[in-house]
């Protein structure tokens, strides 16, 4: 039978390119200036989902939210 993972995901602000854009003037990210990655720790837990199945059988189910080109981070 297995086991059924279910892992939440997220894209989020690569901050590793911060610019002087990356902020606006009233203290919110400025997600236009900033590419969207992978959720570093989503990406564990989703490595970790993955290795379950690969031991003890079962599926994988990934889902994320937000804007639709959040779908994005699913691919």
């Amino acid at each position: 039978m297995g086991y059924h993972c279910v892992v939440c995901v997220k894209q989020v602000p690569d901050t590793k390119r911060l610019t002087g854009q990356a902020m606006k003037d009233d203290g919110t990210v400025n997600r236009a200036a900033l590419p969207a990655i992978f959720n570093p720790e989503d990406l564990n837990a989703l490595e970790a989902a993955l290795a379950i199945r690969d031991r003890h059988a079962g599926t994988v189910t990934v889902v994320t939210m937000g804007l639709p080109k959040a779908a994005d981070v699913l691919r």
